[in-house]
């Protein structure tokens, strides 16, 4: 099994030669993409939910904990990325951030 992720770059020339593996590759690039972004989603709002019961008072289990740590970081890991695709041209620097942090993958 290998991910969406590591199959999604493809040169122009494959693209023109075999179309049809390319748009399913793109599909499926896509379809990750959608399926993260609404885990993340549903991630967020488990987390709220426990953030609420925390100020209010209550503790936290060890699952809730390591809950919170994942999407926080899963957040921090975001943020970045985000950057990179709002400002013009600046995935071409995303290579040297990578080098930079090679945690933020």
């Amino acid at each position: 099994y290998t991910s969406a992720i590591g199959k999604a770059v493809i040169s122009i020339k494959d693209f023109v030669l075999n179309p049809r593996e390319a748009w399913t590759l793109i599909k499926e690039t896509a379809q990750h993409y959608w399926v993260g972004s609404k885990l993340l989603w549903s991630e967020i709002k488990i987390t709220r939910q426990i953030l609420s019961r925390l100020i209010q008072g209550h503790g936290m289990t060890r699952r809730e904990r390591m809950q919170l740590v994942r999407t926080t970081t899963d957040l921090f890991r975001l943020v970045p990325f985000a950057i990179f695709v709002i400002v013009p041209f600046m995935e071409f620097l995303l290579p040297f951030a990578l080098k930079l942090f090679p945690n933020m993958w």
